[in-house]
Protein backbone atom coordinates (compact mmCIF):
# COMPACT_ATOMS: atom_id res chain seq x y z
CA UNK A 1 0.00 0.00 0.00
CA UNK A 2 1.46 3.41 -0.43
CA UNK A 3 0.29 6.78 1.04
CA UNK A 4 -0.58 9.85 -0.30
CA UNK A 5 -1.22 13.71 0.62
CA UNK A 6 -5.22 14.52 0.19
CA UNK A 7 -7.53 17.22 1.26
CA UNK A 8 -11.07 16.68 2.93
CA UNK A 9 -13.87 19.12 2.63
CA UNK A 10 -12.81 21.84 4.62
CA UNK A 11 -9.29 21.70 2.73
CA UNK A 12 -7.53 20.31 5.56
CA UNK A 13 -4.42 18.23 4.84
CA UNK A 14 -4.61 14.32 5.02
CA UNK A 15 -2.62 11.41 4.80
CA UNK A 16 -4.27 8.41 3.31
CA UNK A 17 -2.73 5.12 2.81
CA UNK A 18 -4.40 3.89 -0.33
CA UNK A 19 -5.19 0.13 -0.69
CA UNK A 20 -6.58 -0.14 -4.41
CA UNK A 21 -7.76 2.52 -7.05
CA UNK A 22 -9.63 1.04 -10.08
CA UNK A 23 -11.80 1.11 -12.73
CA UNK A 24 -15.03 -1.40 -13.57
CA UNK A 25 -17.38 -1.19 -16.12
CA UNK A 26 -16.28 2.73 -16.84
CA UNK A 27 -16.71 3.38 -12.82
CA UNK A 28 -13.32 4.42 -11.13
CA UNK A 29 -13.19 3.25 -7.18
CA UNK A 30 -10.55 4.20 -4.75
CA UNK A 31 -10.55 2.35 -1.50
CA UNK A 32 -8.05 3.60 1.47
CA UNK A 33 -7.27 4.14 5.01
CA UNK A 34 -6.53 5.65 7.42
CA UNK A 35 -5.33 3.32 9.78
CA UNK A 36 -8.07 3.75 12.35
CA UNK A 37 -8.43 0.29 14.41
CA UNK A 38 -11.40 -0.01 16.56
CA UNK A 39 -11.13 -2.36 20.34
CA UNK A 40 -11.46 -5.10 18.22
CA UNK A 41 -8.55 -4.47 16.10
CA UNK A 42 -10.39 -4.06 12.75
CA UNK A 43 -9.70 -1.46 10.30
CA UNK A 44 -11.96 1.26 8.90
CA UNK A 45 -11.21 1.23 5.45
CA UNK A 46 -13.09 3.81 2.90
CA UNK A 47 -14.62 3.83 -0.41
CA UNK A 48 -14.94 6.80 -2.62
CA UNK A 49 -16.17 7.32 -6.27
CA UNK A 50 -13.68 9.39 -8.26
CA UNK A 51 -15.15 11.66 -11.02
CA UNK A 52 -13.71 14.17 -12.67
CA UNK A 53 -14.54 17.76 -14.77
CA UNK A 54 -11.92 19.34 -16.97
CA UNK A 55 -9.35 16.78 -15.97
CA UNK A 56 -9.33 17.35 -12.47
CA UNK A 57 -10.35 14.45 -10.19
CA UNK A 58 -12.24 14.55 -6.77
CA UNK A 59 -13.55 11.47 -4.57
CA UNK A 60 -17.37 11.53 -3.78
CA UNK A 61 -19.79 9.32 -1.89
CA UNK A 62 -21.65 6.48 -3.80
CA UNK A 63 -24.94 8.11 -3.24
CA UNK A 64 -27.36 5.08 -5.61
CA UNK A 65 -27.56 1.91 -2.85
CA UNK A 66 -28.09 -0.32 -6.10
CA UNK A 67 -23.84 0.93 -7.28
CA UNK A 68 -22.81 0.77 -3.44
CA UNK A 69 -24.52 -3.04 -3.40
CA UNK A 70 -22.22 -3.89 -6.28
CA UNK A 71 -19.41 -2.05 -5.14
CA UNK A 72 -19.67 -4.07 -1.46
CA UNK A 73 -19.96 -7.49 -3.74
CA UNK A 74 -16.64 -6.53 -5.60
CA UNK A 75 -14.53 -6.11 -2.85
CA UNK A 76 -15.65 -9.62 -1.68
CA UNK A 77 -14.80 -10.95 -4.99
CA UNK A 78 -11.42 -8.91 -5.37
CA UNK A 79 -10.88 -10.69 -1.99
CA UNK A 80 -11.57 -14.35 -2.68
CA UNK A 81 -9.97 -14.08 -6.45
CA UNK A 82 -6.84 -13.23 -4.41
CA UNK A 83 -6.87 -15.72 -1.69
CA UNK A 84 -7.81 -18.40 -4.03
CA UNK A 85 -5.65 -17.17 -7.20
CA UNK A 86 -8.40 -16.24 -9.53
CA UNK A 87 -8.63 -13.68 -12.07
CA UNK A 88 -10.22 -10.21 -10.88
CA UNK A 89 -12.97 -8.55 -12.49
CA UNK A 90 -10.95 -4.79 -12.39
CA UNK A 91 -8.50 -2.98 -14.35
CA UNK A 92 -6.36 -0.92 -11.43
CA UNK A 93 -5.23 2.22 -12.67
CA UNK A 94 -2.03 4.44 -11.67
CA UNK A 95 -2.73 6.57 -8.93
CA UNK A 96 -0.14 9.98 -10.48
CA UNK A 97 -3.37 11.86 -10.69
CA UNK A 98 -4.26 11.08 -7.34
CA UNK A 99 -2.07 13.15 -5.31
CA UNK A 100 -3.43 15.77 -3.92
CA UNK A 101 -6.72 14.75 -4.33
CA UNK A 102 -10.14 16.51 -2.37
CA UNK A 103 -12.21 13.40 -0.87
CA UNK A 104 -15.78 15.16 -0.38
CA UNK A 105 -17.37 12.26 0.64
CA UNK A 106 -16.90 8.20 1.22
CA UNK A 107 -18.63 5.02 2.24
CA UNK A 108 -17.47 3.46 5.19
CA UNK A 109 -17.03 -0.41 5.94
CA UNK A 110 -14.45 -2.37 8.35
CA UNK A 111 -12.05 -5.51 7.66
CA UNK A 112 -9.53 -7.32 9.51
CA UNK A 113 -6.09 -6.60 8.74
CA UNK A 114 -5.35 -9.86 6.29
CA UNK A 115 -8.32 -9.22 4.38
CA UNK A 116 -6.77 -5.79 4.01
CA UNK A 117 -4.10 -7.13 2.49
CA UNK A 118 -5.62 -9.47 0.45
CA UNK A 119 -7.72 -6.69 -1.04
CA UNK A 120 -4.62 -4.50 -2.03
CA UNK A 121 -2.95 -7.19 -3.64
CA UNK A 122 -2.07 -8.18 -6.90
CA UNK A 123 -1.92 -4.90 -8.68
CA UNK A 124 -0.81 -4.24 -12.28
CA UNK A 125 -2.26 -1.00 -12.48
CA UNK A 126 -2.04 1.08 -15.96
CA UNK A 127 -2.57 4.70 -16.94
CA UNK A 128 -5.34 6.53 -15.73
CA UNK A 129 -6.71 8.44 -18.52
CA UNK A 130 -8.17 11.89 -18.11
CA UNK A 131 -12.09 11.82 -19.87
CA UNK A 132 -14.42 13.98 -17.95
CA UNK A 133 -17.24 12.72 -15.87
CA UNK A 134 -20.25 14.71 -14.24
CA UNK A 135 -19.99 14.73 -10.47
CA UNK A 136 -22.81 14.25 -8.05
CA UNK A 137 -24.66 16.89 -7.10
CA UNK A 138 -23.93 18.78 -3.95
CA UNK A 139 -25.50 18.01 -1.02
CA UNK A 140 -27.48 20.95 1.28
CA UNK A 141 -26.54 19.49 4.38
CA UNK A 142 -23.32 17.23 5.66
CA UNK A 143 -23.14 16.14 9.45
CA UNK A 144 -19.53 14.88 10.63
CA UNK A 145 -19.69 11.38 13.08
CA UNK A 146 -16.65 11.77 15.23
CA UNK A 147 -15.03 8.59 13.67
CA UNK A 148 -15.27 9.89 10.11
CA UNK A 149 -14.91 13.49 10.19
CA UNK A 150 -12.20 13.51 7.43
CA UNK A 151 -14.73 14.25 4.67
CA UNK A 152 -18.22 15.19 6.77
CA UNK A 153 -20.84 12.69 6.30
CA UNK A 154 -22.95 10.55 8.25
CA UNK A 155 -22.41 7.05 9.29
CA UNK A 156 -23.01 4.71 11.61
CA UNK A 157 -21.28 1.59 12.13
CA UNK A 158 -22.80 -1.42 13.63
CA UNK A 159 -19.74 -3.60 15.91
CA UNK A 160 -18.71 -7.07 14.19
CA UNK A 161 -18.63 -9.53 16.12
CA UNK A 162 -17.16 -12.23 14.01
CA UNK A 163 -15.57 -12.73 10.37
CA UNK A 164 -18.01 -14.85 8.23
CA UNK A 165 -17.00 -15.21 4.17
CA UNK A 166 -20.56 -14.04 3.31
CA UNK A 167 -19.76 -11.08 5.83
CA UNK A 168 -16.81 -9.96 4.71
CA UNK A 169 -17.98 -6.00 4.46
CA UNK A 170 -19.51 -3.70 7.05
CA UNK A 171 -21.86 -1.62 5.20
CA UNK A 172 -22.38 2.05 6.58
CA UNK A 173 -25.24 3.65 5.40
CA UNK A 174 -24.75 7.48 3.88
CA UNK A 175 -27.81 10.19 3.45
CA UNK A 176 -30.20 8.21 1.28
CA UNK A 177 -33.40 9.31 2.43
CA UNK A 178 -36.06 9.58 -0.61
CA UNK A 179 -36.23 13.19 -0.16
CA UNK A 180 -32.01 13.68 -0.67
CA UNK A 181 -32.54 11.27 -3.73
CA UNK A 182 -35.33 13.11 -5.36
CA UNK A 183 -33.45 16.27 -4.22
CA UNK A 184 -30.15 14.84 -6.42
CA UNK A 185 -32.08 13.76 -9.06
CA UNK A 186 -33.39 17.10 -9.71
CA UNK A 187 -30.65 18.71 -10.09
CA UNK A 188 -29.08 16.16 -11.70
CA UNK A 189 -31.31 16.29 -14.21
CA UNK A 190 -31.07 20.35 -14.36
CA UNK A 191 -26.90 19.96 -14.61
CA UNK A 192 -27.34 17.54 -17.32
CA UNK A 193 -30.05 20.26 -19.15
CA UNK A 194 -27.84 23.07 -18.55
CA UNK A 195 -24.91 20.84 -20.01
CA UNK A 196 -26.47 20.71 -22.93
CA UNK A 197 -27.86 24.15 -23.66
CA UNK A 198 -23.75 25.14 -23.24
CA UNK A 199 -22.84 22.53 -25.87
CA UNK A 200 -25.72 24.22 -28.72
CA UNK A 201 -24.45 27.49 -27.82
CA UNK A 202 -20.93 26.84 -27.83
CA UNK A 203 -21.71 24.95 -31.56
CA UNK A 204 -23.46 28.39 -32.37
CA UNK A 205 -20.87 30.58 -31.23
CA UNK A 206 -18.23 28.34 -33.09
CA UNK A 207 -20.49 29.44 -36.01
CA UNK A 208 -20.58 32.72 -35.64
CA UNK A 209 -16.54 33.21 -35.36
CA UNK A 210 -16.37 30.63 -38.46
CA UNK A 211 -18.45 33.32 -40.66
CA UNK A 212 -16.88 36.56 -38.98
CA UNK A 213 -13.48 35.13 -40.11
CA UNK A 214 -14.13 33.89 -43.74
CA UNK A 215 -13.65 30.74 -42.60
Amino acid sequence: MQKMSAFNQNNQPLEIEIIRYFKVNDKKYLIFTLEEKDEQGYIKVYVSKILGLNGTLAAYDIIDETEWASVKDLIKKIIKANREGGALEIEDLSLERLNNIKINGQQVFKLIGNLIELLGSNISAKADDAEDMLPPAPKEEQISNEATSIVGTVSSEPERKEESSKDIVESVTTDSSSEYQKLYKDLFDRYQELLEENTKLKTKLDSLKAIINGE
